[in-house]
């Protein structure tokens, strides 16, 4: 009788454990499931010209919708993150923060998806149609321009010394040199090591603070062809 008791007593145990290790399981997937659910993973989906595509060389804003990269519930919101811009070879500057932009739901055939649209942003190609803004959400790139190809730019020259001990340093990255690793030029397509100069100067305002500069190794414009 003993024995059987006992026989008993040890099946109740591991009906027991099962059941707690069951619970706990479910408990850690149903956590997991919660943060995937939070995880935006925000990236710049589509930058649109005012006026449409075909009106890109006379736009002067642009609309910029940011959407998650992971599966995420349709009414759930990104964690907080910056949208910025850096014009040709300028220090990047804060555009807003997600908080400002507009939640809305976007449809992809039968499936819709939450975005974040920050509309009317400052991005003139009318009054220099050599102009190549780059924006940066997260760690998203999104290069508009005319032609996004990297060309040369005009390197800012400096005009003098700073008086005094700055607040604040702007870097900016002057020269990204594409190179074959022995010292000849090579275009940007072919190239396997760059080179870059950097310099820092005093802000033009010092109430934007450290900057950095922002470039993207794209096909490079060579002299001579179209």
């Amino acid at each position: 009788m003993r024995k059987r008791w006992k026989v008993i007593g040890q099946a109740l145990l591991g009906v027991a454990m099962l059941a707690v290790l069951c619970v706990g399981n479910g408990a850690a997937q149903a956590q997991s499931g919660a943060e995937s659910e939070t995880y935006w993973s925000p990236f710049i989906g589509i930058v649109y010209p005012e006026g449409g595509p075909g009106n890109l060389a006379q736009s002067t804003k642009v609309n910029i919708s940011v959407w998650p990269g992971s599966a995420v519930p349709c009414d759930r919101r990104p964690a907080p993150f910056d949208l910025f811009v850096a014009k040709d070879n300028e220090p990047v500057e804060f555009v807003a923060a997600s908080e400002q932009g507009e939640f809305m739901l976007r449809r992809d055939g039968d499936h819709w998806f939450p975005s974040m649209e920050f509309n009317n942003v400052p991005a003139d190609l009318r009054s220099n149609p050599r102009s190549q803004y780059r924006f940066l959400a997260n760690a998203s790139i999104w290069s508009h321009a005319l032609d996004a190809r990297t060309y040369y730019p005009n390197p800012v020259v400096p005009t003098g010394y700073a008086e005094g001990t700055p607040q604040s340093r702007d870097a900016r990255i002057q020269v990204v040199w594409p190179h074959d690793g022995q010292g000849h030029p090579m275009p940007v397509n072919q190239a396997r090591y760059v080179c870059f100069c950097q310099s820092k100067r005093e802000p033009l305002d010092s109430r934007k603070g450290n900057h950095f500069g922002l470039w993207l190794r794209t096909p490079m414009i060579e002299k001579g062809t179209t």
